[in-house]
């Protein structure tokens, strides 16, 4: 049985390490470079997950998780590809149907275009937007697996793992951890009416713990699933 509580938990088992991460998502700007040693990291507690090791992995060959963290980048890009080129020409043919006369700073008339032209196509791009949010992340554990690119790419094999009752729960129960951890930080936010510096650590904050509760928990049930 999946434990969703010990993936939780998990990010905080170890302060020091949990802080480097923090620390690598801290800085904007920064943190765009820095942030493929801290993906390459959450990728490594995919891997130890997988091997039943509950402490979270140590920030050690720094060029290897950097080296990993651009890989992840790759396999996330080369499955959003049909998303970004649905959304490239859609977008492309709404525009053939501006006229010099529309009034594309009012909402109401912008609505109404893309209702009459590409209404349809926005429904096609939503299901393969949430196809490929369902799917990546396990293309993602593959790979964690043993660091092997082309693992990523077992298309019938990854199709069997998804579309499994373990794999649907973890993923649905990450969906919602998400968007509460959003709800409740934007609230923070909110009430302390502060727009740099607390936005700035709560989101850095956030980031490395939904990132090692999510790499921890879907390692966790391939490791399952395969069992």
């Amino acid at each position: 049985m999946n434990d969703y509580k010990e993936a939780i938990k998990r990010p905080f088992s170890d302060w020091k390490k949990l802080g480097i991460g923090f620390l690598l998502y801290l800085i904007p700007i920064v943190n765009i470079i820095t942030g493929f040693f801290a993906w390459g990291y959450l990728l490594e507690c995919s891997h130890t997950s997988m091997k039943k090791k509950k402490e979270l992995p140590a920030w050690e060959n720094l060029g290897n998780l950097f080296t990993k963290g651009l890989l992840g980048l790759a396999i996330s890009l080369i499955y959003a590809l049909p998303s970004i080129i649905l959304g490239i020409g859609f977008m492309w043919k709404l525009i053939q149907k501006i006229s010099p006369i529309t009034d594309i700073t009012e909402p109401l008339q912008m609505l109404n275009l893309v209702k009459e032209n590409i209404g349809g196509e926005i429904i096609v791009l939503g299901l393969v937007l949430l196809i490929t949010a369902y799917i990546t992340p396990m293309a993602l554990i593959f790979f964690s697996k043993k660091y092997e690119f082309k693992d990523s790419f077992k298309i019938n094999d990854l199709l069997r793992k998804v579309f499994t009752w373990k794999y649907f729960l973890a993923w649905a129960f990450l969906a919602i951890l998400g968007i509460l951890i959003s709800i409740i930080s934007q609230g923070i936010i909110n009430l302390s009416q502060e727009t740099m510096i607390i936005p700035t650590i709560i989101n850095a904050f956030t980031s490395i713990f939904i990132g090692i509760t999510r790499y921890t928990l879907l390692g966790k049930t391939l490791f399952l699933i395969e069992k």
